[in-house]
């Protein structure tokens, strides 16, 4: 059910930025000097206040091409309301932590859900550590990303700041084991979401470190196609099945776990390997601070072999990493079949990811590219 905003509010909700402070029901001049976080989301709710009826979005990138995405306002409503229904979170009371690209889907419903709460809303540029840059309120939902979550839980002024958020949502990428191990002891409401671009931020959470399966939001089917990979119906799709690339499985109880994408699979002789599933085991046993991918190269047996693309030029670093190498393909063979382990170990200069700090997979795979085994 979508909620209804009152036309009289018990109280005047606020959006705070730096030192500016914005009515959230009005109307606000766009002012071309102000810094683009702060004129985009001014954008944003001035379309919204105007009770406009379409809205544009832009796909991460990091499959591909961004692509226009036109939603209605009827799907964000939609997709807002699922997320304060399931998370029970209370209107006129609430305020609400922006820290993520206003360009993305991601932060622009993070605004609507604001925005029909009524809720107070501080909003900051989006950087590694957000909450740095924050006054130590206590709020009720934040939305970050895995990288955020590891800067701030790395810095002592931060992470009693993040503990104090009741509701958290973790997107935009899978959460490493050992990050995952360190948010289980936390007392807060942490969750990792599902979801993308077409359906307008996340249709299914997860409780971390509690839940392994993720549980669809209210008025939420998912299916799974010819393929095995997972489709959705919902409001926020018109009630028409969006086919997704990702490999699923469906639990009895409607609750689903992804194992990786069909289109980053490796065929690697008859056997098919999600490079998301053998990441995960790595994380678990990664004894180095480099970042990492399972890439593909060229194999004249194989045809394609997977690899561990390694960020890291210090030949020092390299050579303590490929010492490393086969103790950690001994590790593995409890954690995945041992057809999924890496054959060997490639250094990249740079791995590269999509402005919403996704793992580019597809450009940073190019740089294997002419490397055959």
């Amino acid at each position: 059910m979508i909620l209804a905003r009152a036309i009289e509010y018990c109280r005047v909700a606020k959006l705070y930025f730096k030192d500016l402070v914005f009515d959230i029901n009005t109307i606000h001049p766009i002012v071309e000097e102000c810094e683009l976080q702060l004129k985009q989301a001014l954008v944003f709710m001035n379309k919204w206040n105007e009770h406009s009826q379409s809205f544009v979005f832009y796909t991460s990138g990091s499959t591909g091409k961004p692509k226009e995405i036109i939603a209605s306002r009827k799907q964000i409503e939609a997709s807002a309301s699922a997320t304060i229904q399931f998370l029970q979170l209370k209107q006129d009371s609430a305020h609400v932590l922006i820290c993520l690209h206003m360009h993305t889907v991601g932060a622009s419903i993070m605004l609507a859900r604001a925005l029909l709460l009524n809720a107070d809303i501080t909003l900051c540029e989006a950087s590694a550590n957000p909450l740095l840059h924050v006054e130590s309120n206590i709020f009720s939902f934040a939305s970050f990303v895995p990288l955020q979550i590891e800067s701030i839980l790395n810095n002592e002024k931060s992470k009693p700041k993040f503990e104090s958020i009741e509701n958290v949502i973790i997107g935009g990428a899978n959460i490493s084991f050992p990050l995952e191990q360190q948010l289980a002891s936390m007392k807060n409401n942490i969750w990792h979401s599902y979801g993308m671009t077409e359906t307008l931020s996340h249709i299914a959470l997860r409780r971390v470190g509690k839940e392994k399966a993720f549980n669809p939001l209210p008025s939420v089917e998912v299916a799974l196609n010819t393929s095995t990979c997972l489709k959705i119906k919902a409001a926020v799709t018109n009630n028409n099945w969006i086919e997704t690339n990702d490999i699923a499985l469906i639990h009895e109880d409607g609750s689903f776990e992804i194992f990786g994408r069909s289109d980053f699979v490796i065929n690697s002789g008859a056997y098919k390997i999600h490079p998301e599933k053998v990441e995960e085991a790595i994380r678990k046993i990664w004894p180095f601070n480099h970042s990492f991918f399972i890439g593909s190269i060229g194999d004249n047996q194989l045809t394609s072999a997977a690899v561990l693309a390694v960020e890291c030029l210090d030949e020092n670093e390299q050579q303590n990493i490929l010492n490393a190498f086969i103790k950690l393909q001994t590790e593995l063979r409890s954690l995945i079949h041992k057809y999924e382990i890496p054959k060997r170990i490639l250094f990249v200069e740079k791995i590269f990811y999509s402005n919403n700090l996704k793992l580019d997979r597809i450009k940073s795979n190019q740089t294997l590219s002419n490397q055959v085994f």
